[in-house]
């Protein structure tokens, strides 16, 4: 029988072991400038996220949306209005609140 190899790593697992994270931040950056827009990170529903005591996932879960979508919102990315209040529901506080950059949106 046949064996297969294990799964190649990326370059940033091989190279810097544990400190994957930390290149994938810098990368992230890096990606954000080079297309041209500022990285607009949504501090408030991190820090909301972070006192409920909840993952991304977790979120996810309790709002009945995908981690994906909860991602994208903490990066500041654009997120329909129905997600933005499961968001808000899950974690107890106003959608004003939680996504100020929609009021400069609905203010422009």
């Amino acid at each position: 029988m046949r064996r297969f190899a294990p799964p190649a790593r990326n370059v940033a697992q091989i190279r810097t072991g544990s400190r994957i994270c930390a290149s994938v931040h810098a990368m992230t950056r890096t990606h954000a400038k080079s297309r041209g827009r500022a990285l607009r990170v949504n501090r408030l529903l991190i820090e909301h996220r972070l006192d409920a005591g909840m993952t991304p996932n977790d979120l996810a879960k309790r709002a009945g949306i995908s981690g994906n979508t909860v991602r994208a919102a903490e990066r500041g990315e654009y997120v329909d209005p129905r997600s933005q209040r499961a968001i808000a529901c899950a974690l107890q506080a106003t959608r004003v609140v939680l996504f100020p950059f929609e009021r400069q949106r609905e203010a422009a």
